[in-house]
């Protein structure tokens, strides 16, 4: 099992049957069904970021947050790129890293919500 596998799901082309293969997967991160990762990977960074909290004072800045949700984003992206199979592997590496930088922003976001609601 690969890394990719972990984020990223089979799908099958309505109406088409595969010609004899596997399904083709499709990033989970960078397309409408970011929708369903989104909450985990937002949680995820909370959890994180609460656990590294009570062991370590400093870490109670917001600066925390982000590094977190980077080092996640990060993850998840380069996951989604990894993947042999994915039908949108950096054919646009600016507009890739954009709306990477723009997920790790929203986990931030999420992050600091998650994080205030919980106090």
């Amino acid at each position: 099992m690969a890394i990719s596998d972990i984020f990223n799901f089979g799908r099958r082309n309505v109406g088409a049957a595969p010609a004899g293969g596997s399904p083709e997967k499709t990033s989970v991160f960078l397309t409408p069904q970011s929708l369903a990762s989104f909450p985990i990977a937002a949680a995820v960074v909370a959890s994180i970021w609460g656990g590294i909290e009570h062991l370590a004072p400093w870490a109670k800045q917001d600066y925390v947050a982000l590094i977190i949700a980077f080092v996640v984003g990060g993850v998840i992206t380069g996951s989604s790129l990894s993947d042999p199979q994915s039908s949108g592997r950096l054919q646009k590496p600016w507009l890739t890293a954009s709306f990477a930088i723009l997920n790790c922003f929203y986990l931030y976001t999420a992050a600091i919500g998650i994080h205030m609601v919980s106090r």
